[in-house]
């Protein structure tokens, strides 16, 4: 076979811009180290991507291998014989931006020499992810809902995406939830009083926050803001035919095939719940002075 020549998804550019804010404070009252803390982090992306703007052609070799003789795709392609093709149209502009933060408090408290408990308390803010071009979905009535107002759908007869209605204007991919509450607790026991033997463990509950990259097709990178179109040429029974190929509605004669009613949409619940796990482990160490620290986990 042949390489392919050259790249349909030019230009681009990416711009990624993180604002980050942090502080802690630790306070000790007698047995207890008590810590508090906050933490803020604004992500924003400015982009340019063109989805196959220099159109994607396909040479198969069908022209140049009738009537008994080898097909040979190189052939069809100096020829300008296309076999099928599809390009892009639309915006090229992407700016979705994120808010995220998190605030906690915890408590070291040492109730004994041997005994050493760990608690605190964890609140995620997992902020949507946000920008002026967005869509969503609406199952019901089959209808794309996009972030400026318009409401499309599709025509069946022309496979082709028209607008049907204006509805409210919306900046967020996914509704921000607000009560994102991860405990954590821990603790460290010296078995038998002495410091060589200590047995460890914990618990806690870790909220994830969604890749931006993940969603990029339901925001200003995907249908409708930006439609592909494609095209496939007539099989030829009698080897070379005459302008297998034509520009315009009419491409490939009336043999060839449009793409019709196959628009890809990509959207998100509005009402999806943050990516969590939970986390739990218990292990004993063991310290033989300087020859050696010994260590069994289990982790889950």
């Amino acid at each position: 076979g042949f390489s392919s020549i050259g790249t349909s998804n030019n230009p681009q550019w990416r711009g990624d811009n993180i604002v980050q804010g942090a502080d802690a404070v630790t306070w000790i009252a007698g047995n207890h180290t008590f810590k508090a803390g906050l933490d803020i982090l604004r992500f924003f992306k400015d982009a340019i991507f063109e989805t196959t703007g220099r159109g994607s052609f396909s040479f198969g070799g069908q022209y140049t291998g009738g009537l008994g003789n080898t097909q040979n795709a190189f052939a069809d392609f100096l020829l300008g014989y296309i076999t099928s093709d599809a390009y892009g149209a639309g915006n090229i502009n992407w700016n979705p931006g994120q808010l995220t933060g998190a605030a906690f408090i915890q408590d070291e408290w040492k109730l004994s020499h041997a005994l050493t408990l760990n608690y605190g308390l964890r609140w995620e803010y997992t902020g949507t992810l946000r920008e002026d071009q967005i869509d969503r979905f609406d199952t019901v009535n089959n209808q794309i809902l996009t972030g400026p107002g318009p409401i499309y759908t599709l025509n069946n007869s022309t496979g082709l995406l028209q607008q049907s209605g204006t509805g409210s204007v919306f900046h967020d991919l996914w509704a921000t939830p607000k009560k994102n509450f991860a405990p954590r607790v821990g603790f460290a026991y010296r078995l038998f009083g002495q410091q060589e033997t200590v047995l460890r463990g914990g618990y806690g509950l870790y909220y994830g926050i969604p890749q931006m990259q993940t969603w990029y097709t339901a925001t200003g990178l995907g249908t409708p803001f930006t439609l592909t179109k494609s095209f496939t040429a007539p099989t030829p029974s009698n080897g070379i035919t005459t302008n297998p190929y034509l520009w315009g509605p009419t491409a490939f004669g009336t043999t060839g095939t449009q793409t019709l009613n196959s628009v890809s949409i990509y959207t998100a619940n509005p009402k999806i719940r943050t990516l969590y796990t939970e986390q739990y482990s218990l292990g004993l160490q063991h310290d033989f002075h300087r020859v050696a620290l010994v260590e069994v986990n289990y982790q889950g």
